[in-house]
């Protein structure tokens, strides 16, 4: 079964940090994929993700789609940021970014 890092992986093994839950999701995101590092929390573990944030150059978000502490998290490092150093690629539950399902206003929530 294909694995969402299985691509991103194969084109820049060393280049990837995934966030895992636990100490057992960490191990199996491991086995798979050997080269990657590993930051261990969830989406409620806001200094992680700040912390590793300020490591990349972009975040891919696909989890905890209706989680805005974490989104206000990684949004605010983007903010942060130099401009054009960071890209927040936010996959799933945008609306909680947005006040306007089309997008045009920023939410007061995010």
């Amino acid at each position: 079964m294909r694995n969402v890092l299985d691509e991103p992986v194969a084109k820049h093994p060393t280049a990837i940090t995934a966030l895992a839950h636990t100490e057992t999701a960490a191990a199996a995101r491991s086995k798979r994929h050997p080269a990657i590092c590993i930051a261990l929390g969830g989406v409620n573990s806001i200094v992680v993700l700040e912390t590793e944030a300020e490591k990349v150059d972009a975040v891919i978000r696909i989890a905890g789609s209706t989680h805005t502490a974490s989104a206000k998290a990684l949004i605010a490092e983007v903010s942060r940021s130099s401009p054009g150093r960071l890209l927040l690629l936010h996959i799933d539950g945008m609306a909680i970014t947005t006040s306007n399902p089309n997008g045009d206003h920023p939410s007061p929530r995010a």
